[in-house]
């Protein structure tokens, strides 16, 4: 008889009494897998094996379909076989639950065909088998036989091993997604403490844990029964070691369930020795594995039956303990990994001795196979070299973290994996990576020890740990001279030079480069004066001279840093045309490096160029070119990149895109030890806040901009600071000139105009840069002022700026649901809002405030929470997603209407706002 294909079939009454079906808590989740598992029934599935890591809710989720299929009608059955190790014991589970009477003295073969029948007898009907892994040995002897004795019924079974019978269909079991593991916690919390209230940092910590558990249910609800003694940020700092935390003891659980390390104990106990010894030392990888690299790292010669690593590796993926995926990437090939919980338990079964041999063998693979990387990702093979590197890279990371008894050892990894993090980054990680392994120059060769000192100068650079950097620079360039590198020496000195100009050092600026091409020309190397692009005594050269110099230099990252080069020196010297010329050969090197961090950085300086030459006056090529490299840990040319952009809008008046830029910038350098940044920063808020008629305000930022700490300030702080000052200028003058006092305006307005007449004897090398981002701002300034248009609400120092402002007409400037289901613009056409969830609650928000507080923004953490409810996420990725849906906003139509204010959003308080609390007319 065939199969029944479809549920419409079940007879005999709902299972609704069974006692499995008893739910002891609320089922999260798992909405997904229930469907999909639904889908494989209505498609015929007689055999249905739900696979899984301990942990995961397979008895969970295997109790929830049932109690689903016993409400359509069906005649369920569930048999939990925990305590089945034998045939025997399996026979005897489902014939107590089938309420069938065994045949006295029957053998075991005799007792499976007798269930057969009685499973065959009830017709259609659902035989749930929990727990299968302990039996399923005995598969076939059972499930295989009972299959084609019982056509009518489906068996669906729990296991961490699959059954291998002909007709089963498997589905593995995932961990949960981040929002149903955050639900998952937050509802067995309440459970054990009802009155916890989870907010701010304590909802944030429940997102790390989930995270660090990665999903899996079992130990997000041990881990949240541990809040009766601990708050979620306690837990969070505790689970290092998850093992140790993640127990309880609650009446009714299942013995299993009191500890994760339980729930893996039955898994491991069936394994082989050999299994065994490779599941141990499997625990040495971070991020996933290599069948080569197992193979290199996994020793089972003391287990002289043992097979070959790749079978082995396969029975551990069977039996859910290792699992096997494909990482996104064009050479993508099968990786391995241990979920945390799994390795930090294996960890704990590898003997101390054999936990040394295995991770000097981990050692010895990833440091070669690394440096065979960094050798192809500097090459034509860039590509597959660096994707390499990224697959592998928490477990060079791990060398470097692990091996300190091994200098050599974590010297070479770290120089290996430079090859990754200086295209990539995060730049921080870069760094930190550096400085663990200043130990191994000892035992590192002169031409190892002569890189490490210059990329790490250059990660000192980036994060503007100048002196630092100098210092490792003095010291790469002695060395370069001791073993007569001309190459090294030359591109040493280039580097030096290059940091002359951002340190502002007038004695040095441009005698490195002298230098550098005397090297060159002294050893006749054309290369190394490729390095320098310049002639004698730093003269410069034209255009043919410095291509035929650059195509000396065979790699492409070469010639786009002695570009870079290049365009710095035009730039400081005013060279800008030229200076472009050069942006625009070092950007299409660095395309073709496979550099992203190198080609966004060039981007940047030839997008800032041509916005400042007038080329363009479109900024959103440079705004993209910052936000790569923000994604790629920030840093020096990140927020260079944010300056240009910030002074850009200035000069165009853009006042609200330049406060947006500076709130990022304020939240960049907050955990940074980098004065000069932050007084600069207070000084272009108080130029923003004077040229909006805020006077008050912009005297305190430029209180704080102008300390006493001034002669610490960067040179080109210095600068623009003087120049931003000259908007307190205007500002002052446009406050006399209100209360009858012109001389006293017209003495304020010469000191602005002082300002930019002075500038030639301010500007050495690099400030030139810092005066070309304020100085046309300054002087649209006072244009504006000298056509009486400057400081529109000197009246109003708080925030509005109405008081020189015509009144406002009756007519609503904005009309919006309430719920923020639509907005209509100046009796424009209406926008809806309605499939958009998160730009509604996020407007609603902001109307709601603007009519109850006109003037005061809304912060990132109310409209995060409007957009988002109940959503958890990491402060930076909130402020990122808030940022994206502002810009849709404005993109739709607020632009105008959208502002921003003290690191948060408002609607501008002069326009009249409407909401509607009915729905809206049908046409727009």
């Amino acid at each position: 008889m065939a199969a029944p294909s479809s549920r419409e079939t079940w007879r005999g009454p709902p299972s609704a009494t069974a006692s499995w079906r008893v739910e002891r808590s609320s089922f999260v989740g798992r909405a997904d897998s229930i469907q999909q598992l639904q889908e494989y029934l209505e498609d015929g599935a007689r055999l249905l094996t739900i696979l899984g890591a301990p942990g995961l809710g397979k008895t969970r989720l295997l109790r929830r379909l049932g109690g689903m299929l016993a409400d359509e009608g069906a005649s369920v059955c569930f048999c939990d076989l925990t305590a089945a190790t034998t045939l025997s014991g399996l026979l005897g589970v489902v014939a107590r639950e089938l309420g069938v009477p065994l045949t006295s003295g029957a053998t075991d073969d005799d007792e499976s065909i007798q269930l057969g029948r009685a499973l065959a007898a009830r017709g259609p009907s659902v035989l749930l088998l929990d727990n299968f892994e302990q039996v399923v040995a005995h598969a076939e002897a059972t499930v295989g036989r009972w299959l084609p004795m019982a056509p009518l019924a489906i068996l669906v079974v729990t296991s961490r091993e699959t059954l291998k019978l002909d007709e089963e269909v498997c589905f593995e079991l995932q961990p949960l997604a981040l929002a149903e593991g955050v639900r998952l916690f937050e509802d067995r919390a309440r459970l054990v403490r009802p009155d916890l209230v989870l907010a701010g940092e304590e909802r944030q910590a429940v997102v790390r844990i989930v995270e660090k558990l990665e999903g899996i249910p079992l130990a997000i609800e041990l881990a949240a029964a541990r809040v009766v003694i601990l708050l979620p940020s306690e837990i969070d700092a505790r689970l290092g070691s998850p093992l140790g935390l993640l127990r309880m003891r609650r009446r009714g659980a299942p013995e299993r369930h009191l500890a994760l390390e339980r729930a893996i104990d039955g898994s491991f106990d069936l394994l082989t020795p050999w299994e065994k010894a490779a599941f141990a030392q499997a625990s040495i990888f971070r991020g996933g594995f290599s069948l080569e690299a197992a193979e290199a790292v996994l020793d089972l010669t003391p287990y002289p039956g043992a097979p070959p690593v790749l079978d082995v590796l396969e029975a551990l993926c069977q039996k859910s303990l290792v699992r096997r995926y494909l990482p996104p990437g064009k050479s993508s090939r099968t990786r391995f990994g241990l979920f945390e919980s799994l390795r930090v338990y294996a960890d704990g079964k590898l003997e101390e001795g054999s936990r040394r041999e295995a991770e000097a063998r981990h050692g010895r693979h990833f440091v070669e196979a690394a440096e065979t990387w960094a050798q192809m990702a500097s090459g034509s093979a860039y590509t597959v070299g660096l994707e390499r590197l990224s697959l592998e890279s928490s477990n060079i990371l791990q060398i470097v973290h692990r091996h300190a008894e091994e200098p050599a050892l974590t010297f070479r990894a770290a120089l290996a994996l430079d090859a990754l993090l200086a295209r990539v980054g995060p730049l921080q990680t870069r760094l930190s990576v550096l400085e663990q392994v200043s130990a191994g120059e000892q035992t590192a060769t002169p031409a190892q020890v002569l890189r490490y000192l210059r990329i790490r100068a250059e990660a000192e650079w980036m994060s503007y740990r100048f002196p630092e950097a100098r210092l490792d620079l003095e010291r790469a360039l002695a060395l370069a001279q001791q073993e007569g590198d001309p190459r090294a020496e030359t591109a040493t000195l280039v580097a030096l030079g290059d940091l002359s100009v951002y340190q502002t050092d007038a004695q040095t600026l441009g005698v490195h480069y002298r230098q550098a091409d005397a090297v060159a020309r002294r050893h006749g190397d054309r290369a190394a004066q490729a390095e320098v692009l310049s002639g004698p005594d730093d003269e410069e050269l034209d255009a043919v001279e410095v291509q035929a110099l650059v195509e000396e230099l065979k790699d492409a990252r070469s010639r786009a840093i002695a570009l870079r080069s290049l365009t710095i020196r035009r730039m400081v010297r005013g060279r800008l045309e030229r200076s472009l010329e050069a942006a625009e050969m070092a950007r299409v090197a660095a395309r073709s490096t496979g550099d992203p961090m190198l080609e966004a950085t060039m981007a940047s300086l030839a997008l800032m160029l041509d916005l400042f030459l007038g080329r363009t006056q479109d900024a959103r090529e440079l705004a993209e070119a910052s936000d790569r490299l923000r994604a790629m840990g920030g840093g020096f040319s990140h927020e260079v990149a944010l300056f240009h952009l910030a002074g850009f809008f200035h000069g165009r008046g853009e006042l609200e895109k330049v406060r947006e830029i500076l709130d990022e910038l304020v939240s960049v350098f907050a955990s940074r030890d980098y004065p000069s940044a932050r007084w600069m920063l207070a000084a272009y808020r108080g130029a923003l806040d004077a040229e909006e008629g805020r006077l008050e305000l912009a005297e305190a930022r430029f209180a704080e901009a102008c300390s006493d700490a001034k002669a610490e300030m960067h040179p080109t702080a210095y600068v623009k600071i003087h120049l931003l000052e000259g908007f307190l200028d205007l500002a002052r003058a446009h406050r006399c000139a209100a209360d009858g006092r012109h001389e006293e305006a017209r003495a304020h307005r010469v000191a602005a105009c002082r300002r930019l007449a002075s500038l030639g004897e301010l500007l050495v090398g690099v400030t030139r840069l810092g005066a070309l981002t304020v100085a046309p701002a300054l002087e649209r300034a006072i244009a504006a002022y000298d056509a009486g248009v400057f400081a529109s609400c000197p009246s109003t120092p708080q925030g509005g700026r109405g008081s020189e402002r015509a009144p406002s007409t009756p007519e609503p400037d904005l009309e919006l649901d309430a719920n923020g289901r639509w907005f209509r613009l100046r009796k424009g056409k209406r926008v809806s809002l309605h499939r958009r969830h998160v730009m509604s609650g996020i407007l609603a928000r902001l109307a709601e405030r603007h009519a109850t507080a006109p003037g005061q923004p809304s912060t990132v953490a109310e409209l995060v929470e409007a957009g988002w409810p109940g959503e958890r996420i990491l402060p930076s990725a909130a402020a990122n997603r808030l940022h994206n849906a502002v810009a849709v906003l404005r993109g739709l139509g607020l632009r105008g209407a959208l502002c921003t204010r003290d690191g948060g959003y408002l609607l501008d308080p002069d326009i009249v706002v409407h909401r509607h609390h009915d729905p809206p007319p049908a046409k727009g």
